[in-house]
């Protein structure tokens, strides 16, 4: 999801998930280490589990997959091009969990952006695919 900032995006999205087993992460301008560490905190909300601090976004991303096997559930990333700019494996790490996770349709994966998003390669163009695609665009 992408438009302008201040227009009430992740105000539709948490209203959204308030009904939901859903995670919502507030991905912040800082390094990896930063995400990685809200990713922890927030992620014990949907499994109950104390998650350690991860060294990886692999790592991250498969306790999602995990938790998401057991349940159908909503993830968010907010200000998601934060993340993304963290390094350049990230982008193709969460393309990598959307098509697996997609396939068995558990999941459904939000990305929030305001108009930056298409300088990190997320928004699809007129000139060819992005990494996201949308591939786990599932209602």
């Amino acid at each position: 999801m992408y438009g302008r900032r201040r227009v009430g995006k992740s105000a539709i999205l948490r209203r959204f998930c308030s009904d939901r087993r859903s995670v919502y992460i507030e991905c912040a301008q800082g390094s990896l280490d930063d995400n990685l560490r809200i990713m922890a905190g927030v992620f014990s909300s949907l499994d109950g589990a104390e998650h350690g601090l991860y060294r990886f976004i692999a790592e991250a991303l498969e306790d999602i997959e995990s938790a998401c096997r057991i349940d159908r559930a909503v993830i968010v990333f907010d200000e998601l091009p934060y993340l993304l700019t963290t390094g350049v494996h990230i982008a193709s790490s969460i393309q990598h969990f959307m098509d697996s996770i997609a396939r068995e349709g558990r999941v459904t994966l939000v990305g929030l952006d305001d108009l930056v998003g298409n300088r990190y390669g997320m928004r699809p163009t007129s000139s060819g695919s992005k990494p996201s695609d949308m591939r786990a665009g599932r209602p």
